[in-house]
């Protein structure tokens, strides 16, 4: 019994002990309490700033991986990174930078510096990229928009000057450009090369005075021991004005220049333009030190020989065949000894030596390139010219090669298979997703066109041109003016240009003025010539055929005598055939 009432006793006093207290569980909760104030003040920041710390470590893995060019593994964690922050600046600048470092299309380049500059995060330095990358695309105008964008004080450092005097001289304002360029480069303390570039600028002046200077510091340079001397070397070897003491003082000096490269050759071509007398002792001494290089200056040296259409030279520098079977050479110096061959008329020589063991050391496509040469130079077989060019080109990719394509082309050029020649090039054309390169190979097939006289086939590359490369308006004229020419979208020329779409007096202004005159011309409609005559005669810009088109203008407008005067002038050579057609209503 007294047991029952103790245990009782000590049953009643441990419920009226206290339990044991836990602080770790009160302190989480109140941390809790406190994270969530936090979060509902600032979560967004937080988020934000968490976020940006995941991706900075993602982004130095990058940067290495680039370094490395590992660009599969980059591009990997890139893509990582635009999943956990896809409006990151810090990311979006890495992708720019993955883009400009592979050749991206210029298109996407501008897409992601646009994305960044959406950010309000955007320097100055990734504006100028922007810009770049807008030219790039063949989009002068959006470029000049980017600049222009740009505050005065970010507007007045060098290289966004130089990158406008760019602009200003792909917009044909040379002086204005030359201006701009020689500002931003005296603003360039930290560039170790802009002396040089002012220093060349300068020497391109037409100002006597300006010229000069540039002229002496180009001396200065000339007279040093490194890279810049050798570039100086370079320019003042090619100056008109060279004397022959100054083109041998500029030999001696690369003679014991430590690494001249090709600006020593630049010098001995320099003498041998100043002292033609002396030729063959100039060319034999030049032989004799060049002898004593490594391989690849032997290459280089017989390269320049080839240039220099030194054919016997190039034959008698490079191993003969008592030494070195032509087969055995490699493909290369293989190829300078036929181009010499075929330089001196050896031409059955050369079909004879094209046989299927040396189709092994030169390949398929320069192969056929051969082929078809001697086939046009011996054979006189056209239909073969045409079928060896075709399969070079098929083994080139037809252009996703782009070096044997460019050659192929080349080639069927120079063997005046015009038609051909254009065709190669608009494909080669079509493989290039950046648009400079693409639109110097349309350049070509549009020359190529010329040289057929086929103008609807200029009118299509000119379109593609102009579409191209928006903002330029020579290019929008050329086009608008064989449209034009051939009658095609006369209605839509003719309300779309006029003097008013451009700012009066400027040759922008001149060629909408010519465009509404002949559009009105072409629908029978009253001509507006007023001083667009005194304009054409002064300016350089016009070719024989505007000057064809405006004498049939000024005959229809009832002046038959100046007309005649102007078309009396015009060589009928370089005509199309509808300028031709459109000079007769003149004569």
């Amino acid at each position: 019994m007294r047991q029952r009432r103790s245990t009782s006793r000590n049953g009643l006093n441990a419920g009226l002990v206290p339990r044991p207290r836990k602080p770790w569980l009160t302190w989480l909760l109140v941390g809790g309490f406190f994270v969530g104030i936090v979060v509902w003040l600032g979560g967004r920041p937080i988020a934000k700033r968490w976020r940006s710390w995941q991706v900075t470590g993602t982004l130095t893995s990058v940067t290495s991986l680039m370094e490395r060019k590992e660009w599969v593994l980059a591009a990997n964690l890139l893509r990582e990174a635009m999943q956990v922050a896809p409006n990151d600046p810090a990311v979006l600048r890495a992708v720019a930078e993955f883009q400009l470092s592979t050749h991206a299309s210029p298109a996407d380049v501008v897409q992601t510096f646009k994305r960044l500059h959406e950010t309000g995060h955007a320097t100055t330095a990734d504006m100028v990229k922007l810009a770049h990358a807008e030219i790039r695309g063949g989009n002068i105008a959006a470029a000049r928009k980017t600049l222009l964008s740009l505050s005065p004080a970010e507007r007045s450092l060098a290289d966004v000057m130089e990158l406008e005097s760019a602009i200003l001289k792909m917009e044909g304002q040379s002086g204005e450009a030359d201006n701009k360029l020689r500002t931003a480069l005296l603003a360039q303390d930290a560039d170790a090369n802009a002396p040089l570039r002012l220093a060349l600028l300068d020497f391109q002046q037409p100002f006597p005075a300006v010229h000069a200077r540039g002229r002496t510091r180009l001396w200065d340079f000339a007279r040093g021991r490194d890279g810049a001397a050798c570039r100086a070397v370079q320019v003042l070897a090619a100056d008109t004005t060279l004397t022959q003491e100054e083109a041998d003082e500029l030999l001696r000096l690369m003679q014991t220049h430590p690494d001249p490269g090709q600006a020593w050759l630049a010098a001995v071509q320099a003498t041998l333009r100043l002292r033609p007398q002396e030729r063959d002792a100039i060319l034999a001494r030049a032989t004799e030190r060049a002898g004593g290089g490594d391989d690849m200056e032997h290459m280089q040296f017989a390269r320049w020989l080839s240039t220099m259409k030194e054919h016997e030279r190039v034959l008698k520098f490079l191993p003969p065949d008592s030494v070195v079977k032509t087969e055995d050479l490699p493909a290369d110096m293989l190829n300078l000894k036929l181009d010499a061959m075929a330089g001196t008329g050896r031409w059955e020589e050369v079909a004879a030596k094209l046989t299927p063991r040396l189709e092994k050391v030169l390949g398929k496509n320069s192969f056929n390139l051969w082929q078809a040469c001697v086939a046009a130079k011996v054979k006189h077989d056209p239909a073969r010219v045409r079928q060896h060019l075709s399969l070079a080109f098929e083994f080139a990719g037809r252009g996703q090669d782009v070096i044997p394509s460019l050659q192929t082309a080349e080639t069927a050029a120079r063997l005046e298979e015009w038609e051909l020649a254009a065709a190669f090039f608009q494909s080669l054309a079509d493989q290039m997703p950046a648009v400079q390169p693409r639109l110097k190979v349309l350049e070509k097939s549009f020359a190529m066109h010329g040289r057929n006289y086929n103008t609807s086939s200029m009118l299509k590359v000119a379109r593609e041109i102009s579409r191209l490369s928006p903002g330029n308006d020579a290019a929008a004229f050329r086009a608008d003016y064989l449209g034009l020419l051939v009658g095609d979208s006369l209605e839509l020329v003719a309300a779309n240009t006029g003097p008013a779409s451009a700012e009066a007096g400027t040759e922008a202004a001149a060629r909408a003025h010519f465009l509404k005159a002949m559009a009105n011309f072409r629908l029978r409609q009253p001509v507006p010539l007023h001083d667009l005559p005194q304009r054409m005669e002064t300016s350089a810009s016009w070719t024989a055929g505007h000057r064809a088109v405006l004498a049939a203008m000024i005959a229809a407008n009832g002046d038959p005598e100046k007309a005649f005067r102007i078309a009396e002038r015009v060589p009928v050579a370089l005509l199309l055939p509808e300028e031709v057609r459109l000079l007769k209503l003149a004569r």
